[in-house]
């Protein structure tokens, strides 16, 4: 099974060239705030564009719609706070909700079709190294 993780080299703003390059009225600072959107409507109307106009752009540049991006986007956030975080003042509930997940169940099912791993395997494996 292949995963696909969020390259973090590739930051928003470069991101956003590639993306707004091929849209109306580029947006550059747009992409910075992708977890702040709730879905591929907010980002479209946040651009000034429509959602086909965008979801076109996003396969274009990086062969995903924007819900796919911003749930990867998400997961992989939580990924990195999982990772550093300490098992004794952190919760995997409270992660998935920080990150937009409200379904405990459906959170930790995406995570470990990402990741390989359960988030809470995640979370304590962070805490016997830290």
């Amino acid at each position: 099974m292949a995963y696909l993780v969020i390259d973090h080299e590739l930051s928003h703003h470069q991101l956003a060239r590639e993306i707004f390059g091929l849209v109306p009225h580029g947006a550059i600072q747009h992409a910075s705030k992708a977890l702040e959107y709730t879905g591929a409507c907010d980002m479209a109307q946040a651009v000034g564009v429509s959602q086909k106009t965008l979801e076109t752009a996003f396969k274009q540049v990086l062969g995903m719609t924007p819900a796919r991006y911003l749930m990867l986007s998400r997961l992989n956030a939580a990924h990195r706070q999982l990772v550093n975080g300490q098992a004794d003042e952190l919760t995997v509930l409270q992660v998935g909700l920080q990150w937009g997940f409200s379904n405990s169940g459906r959170f930790s099912t995406a995570y470990r079709q990402l990741f390989g791993e359960l988030p809470s395997r995640t979370l304590r494996h962070s805490s016997h190294h830290a």
